[in-house]
């Protein structure tokens, strides 16, 4: 039954209810909050239908399936990280000395947590160790067993190169589990349960290891919803794990075998969130959620976060409301979880729609409709992007109309509401904060992201991958040693010496945009160490002017490398230019040569010079320094090239190849030396300096 064209109820009750009449699954529990408080936390339907009838409750136990990967064995890697026990850089090699040789010894801690490593999706390991059964040879669910399918794990081939796409993959949590037992000492249900749970006072949330007593913690079988009928063991399975690998395996992995309600699932959710966003004293520090949940980007253009998927641009199971910095992952018993970042809502849904049989598979269209009914409940309460439906929802609902055309102020509001099912027209205004300040527009995907993300990975778009433009402070700061920059010739500012005027004069725009800034013209540099080695750093201010060229920067960028030379230094130049200024004609453009020439003297001395060409350099600083490092690094995506694609296309009536001028192209053309991805430039750049300077 296609669910994205019926009519659904808009009363969440009704919605889940017409579900389960529509078979979608026996029964369900759904828990929903925003900002921390719950606002819909109800049982439906069926916990077991076959043999015998059984209600659910709220309190039930579910077989969370894969959502093992992100509420066990991520958390479990997090603490190690905090801890120094375990870094995201490691190879796991380092964990597991024999997963090694070729390929082996490249794949990462990281490269596991976001399925990057390449490796195959999922094996039927179970089905080899069942016929050894058969035979008289081996016995599921002994530790025999679990060594042999984990033998089998590493032995396992890539299927794809690591790195190039994400691979959504059993094996990688599988190895997983080996190298934090070995790192921590101890089993993994043992390491959640001491380091994690038992903090946060967590009693439902474990795993059931087969032949443990007493069996099912003791709980009795009807605290559990029943999952499939298993031909081979010839039951139902109740309080056992229903993955097929992680049952034959004992009941304990890292890709399944959790068990938990609904409620000690959003306290973890809700502790995580909180360490999100800057609560300290937690299980987990700020510093580690925000790492692990920042998305990343392959080349092919999917997204994962370290263990959690993100929302998919189409036809995510999220559906179309949550925003980009949001987190989530679904089980294949039918129980998912969304965390939307941002607005802090946590919808938790956890389902039993592989009993009787996993051939229902009707929950993978009725998921993302329901999302979006309960988001369509939540989101006026939340800041929502500039421009948008929900946007204008929020002006209309506030009575507040933005001011003079600009994106203003819009208030959020909470419903009085004890139940998404219920209504209330009584509302009360929370704080309120510019939108800009919480949303950025990216210029290439023109997704909304959530500005303190966006921030955080160093002005990079976390949907698309575009390098935006970063302050110069800011760019400073991530290059050198921490402390170390000290500016020189900050005194020296621009006159008019042609007196130029178009709409304003020279002298206005200047005073302008000196106001606005605080800086003089578009240049720093000055002395600092990176990596305990001497160097001038000179930096592009793109928001000056479009970061032009005249006769002050020019003379700025002379006197780095004068002052380079004089000190038997070496320089590092960051370029993001639109050429040289119009303003000023032609004494604009003699900074070329004097500049170069004073290069020129630089290199004669045997001194190194590294460029760094961000998005754009064009114009006369393409045209002269800037491409004429040792070493010339691009960032990704960066327009670097004298005229414009639009000013050549139009001089020579000819369309220019795809990606031309990009950074990619030059690379591909011998123009520049390497691209480096922001956050990996600051290693690089050190690397290339110290090899040069040495």
């Amino acid at each position: 039954m296609d669910f994205g064209e019926k009519v659904l109820s808009p009363n969440v009750d009704g919605c889940l209810e017409q579900a389960l009449a529509d078979g979608v699954f026996p029964g369900a529990v759904m828990l929903v909050s925003a900002g921390g408080v719950v606002r819909h936390f109800k049982a439906y339907g069926a916990a077991q239908r076959l043999p015998s009838q059984r209600n659910m409750t709220r309190g039930t136990v579910f077989d969370l399936a894969s959502l093992t990967k992100v509420l066990a064995t991520t958390p479990a890697v997090m603490t190690l990280v905090e801890s120094g026990r375990m870094s995201l850089e490691d190879p796991v090699s380092r964990h597991i000395p024999e997963y090694s040789g070729g390929w082996k010894d490249r794949v990462l801690i990281s490269d596991l947590l976001i399925h990057g490593a390449g490796l195959a999706a999922w094996r039927p390991f179970y089905q080899e160790i069942v016929e050894n059964h058969r035979l008289g040879s081996l016995e599921p669910g002994t530790p025999e067993a679990r060594a042999a399918i984990m033998a089998e794990v590493k032995a396992s081939p890539q299927v794809q190169p690591r790195g190039s796409s994400a691979i959504y993959s059993d094996l990688g949590f599988i190895l997983l589990t080996e190298a934090i037992e070995r790192t921590a000492g101890m089993p993994l249900d043992t390491y959640c349960e001491e380091h994690i749970y038992r903090h946060l006072g967590l009693s439902h949330t474990f795993f059931l290891p087969l032949g443990a007593e007493p069996p099912r913690r003791g709980l009795p079988r009807e605290a559990f919803a029943t999952t499939e009928y298993n031909r081979r063991l010839d039951r139902y399975l109740t309080g056992e794990v229903h993955d097929d690998n992680a049952h034959v395996m004992g009941g304990v992995s890292g890709h399944a075998g959790l068990f938990s309600t609904a409620e000690e699932i959003h306290a973890l959710a809700v502790t995580m969130l909180k360490a999100y966003h800057g609560e300290r004293g937690l299980l987990f520090g700020p510093d580690v959620v925000q790492e692990f949940w920042r998305r990343r980007v392959f080349p092919d253009g999917s997204m994962r976060a370290y263990g959690w998927d993100v929302p998919a641009r189409e036809g995510s199971a999220a559906g179309r409301l949550f925003t980009g910095l949001s987190v989530g992952h679904l089980g294949f018993t039918g129980t998912s979880i969304w965390i939307d970042v941002a607005r802090e809502i946590v919808l938790i849904l956890l389902t039993n729609r592989v009993h009787p049989s996993r051939e229902n598979e009707k929950i993978k269209q009725f998921r993302p409709v329901l999302h979006d009914l309960v988001m369509e409940k939540l989101v006026p309460e939340s800041y929502a992007p500039p421009g948008s439906r929900v946007f204008e929802e929020l002006v209309s609902h506030a009575g507040a109309q933005p001011a003079n055309g600009q994106q203003g102020i819009v208030p959020g509001w909470v419903l009085a509401t004890d139940a998404l099912g219920e209504s209330s027209d009584t509302a009360r205004p929370q704080a309120s904060r510019p939108l800009e300040a919480i949303w950025f527009k990216c210029k290439k995907c023109r997704e909304i992201i959530y500005r303190p993300d966006f921030e955080a990975n160093l002005n990079v778009c976390t949907q698309c991958g575009f390098h935006h433009y970063l302050p110069v402070r800011r760019r400073i700061d991530m290059t050198v040693d921490e402390g170390s920059f000290t500016e020189i010739d900050a005194h020296i500012v621009p006159v008019d010496p042609l007196e130029f005027k178009d709409s304003k004069t020279y002298r206005e725009r200047l005073a302008a945009v000196q106001k606005k800034l605080g800086v003089h013209d578009a240049f720093v540099y000055g002395s600092a160490t990176l990596d305990d080695l001497p160097v001038h750093v000179g930096v592009f201010d793109f928001t000056f002017l479009g970061g032009s060229m005249g006769s002050v920067v020019g003379e700025k960028v002379t006197r780095m490398f004068e002052n380079a030379l004089a000190a038997r230094t070496g320089a590092i130049l960051i370029a993001a230019s639109g050429g040289a200024r119009m303003q000023e004609g032609v004494l604009s453009l003699m900074q070329m040569a004097k500049s170069c020439a004073a290069l020129a003297r630089l290199k004669e001395a045997a001194l190194p010079y590294v460029s760094l060409l961000c998005h754009p350099t064009t114009g006369g600083v393409a045209a002269s320094f800037s491409m004429l490092g040792d070493v010339n690094i691009a960032e990704p995506g960066a327009l670097i090239g004298f005229a414009g694609p639009r000013v050549i296309e139009q001089t020579i009536r000819q369309k220019l190849p795809e990606g031309f001028q990009r950074a990619e192209y030059l690379l591909e053309h011998g123009m520049v030396d390497m691209i480096v991805h922001r956050k990996d430039m600051r290693r690089v750049v050190a690397n290339i300096y110290s090899m040069l300077y040495s």
